[in-house]
């Protein structure tokens, strides 16, 4: 990538999302993961931009995810945003897999639809104030993590992220890891409200969450799987263009 691209690539990302160079730098760079995507160039200007990251699969089967779709301000409208990311699921179908996102808002599934995503993997999500008596925790590894997570979700489908995502992931976002009697967690640590973007347990490791949140409100994802313990109401999560559904996803990068 030439400098004067990265440099447009980097103000469309901070007006657009408020990100800063390092963080948008260590997307580009640092995953561990094949990164591609494609940009729209105005007049000089990098309007609009969407990406693709590799390392998630369902079942064997790549599960490239389109993430930042953006499109500056003064240039929407056009339809900009939906031909950067037509051609993200374009060149990932030619490879083979099976394009996915999660629309950032509910009313954005419609939007998708327009490009045949529709609705494959739902998820549960909630805010909590935990309460019960917590549980003993384990910090892990991000292969450490991964073994146990995909122990955890043996059985039903489920969408796998490459150690090196994970740990992207852990250094972006000041993530951790845990592992704890009846499952796993990944979640930000804050002194107001953590973030559980995955909270995979059984019925009887409620405990955990209480854990992860030393006893603090936390916005938590669960698997809206039969088995597994859950929060809030099911909702739609994840979109993708053919492949399975019905199955769980879980980490995304937000």
């Amino acid at each position: 990538m030439r400098a004067l691209e990265r440099l447009g690539l980097l103000s469309l990302w901070e007006t657009v999302f408020g990100d800063g160079a390092g963080f948008v730098n260590s997307f580009l760079d640092g995953t561990g993961v094949e990164i591609g995507g494609f940009a729209a160039v105005e007049n000089g200007v990098t309007a609009a931009a969407a990406y693709t990251v590799g390392g998630i699969s369902v079942g064997g089967v790549p599960y490239p995810y389109i993430y930042a779709v953006s499109t500056l301000p003064e240039f929407r409208g056009h339809g900009l945003g939906a031909e950067v990311s037509e051609a993200c699921a374009a060149e990932a179908e030619s490879r083979g897999g099976v394009p996915a996102l999660h629309p950032a808002e509910p009313s954005l599934f419609a939007w998708y639809a327009k490009q045949g995503f529709s609705p494959a993997f739902t998820a549960r999500e909630a805010e909590i104030a935990p309460s019960v008596s917590p549980a003993a925790l384990r910090e892990l590894s991000p292969e450490e993590y991964a073994e146990e997570r995909r122990r955890a979700l043996e059985g039903c489908v489920f969408a796998e992220f490459a150690p090196a995502l994970l740990a992207w992931w852990r250094d972006a976002f000041g993530g951790r890891f845990v592992g704890f009697d009846g499952g796993c967690a990944a979640f930000v640590p804050s002194d107001g409200r953590v973030f559980i973007p995955e909270f995979i347990a059984s019925e009887r490791a409620a405990g955990a969450a209480c854990a992860i949140s030393r006893g603090q409100s936390a916005l938590i994802r669960s698997p809206a799987v039969r088995g597994f313990a859950g929060f809030g109401d099911e909702r739609d999560f994840i979109a993708a263009r053919g492949g399975v559904s019905g199955g769980y996803w879980g980490l995304v990068f937000d």
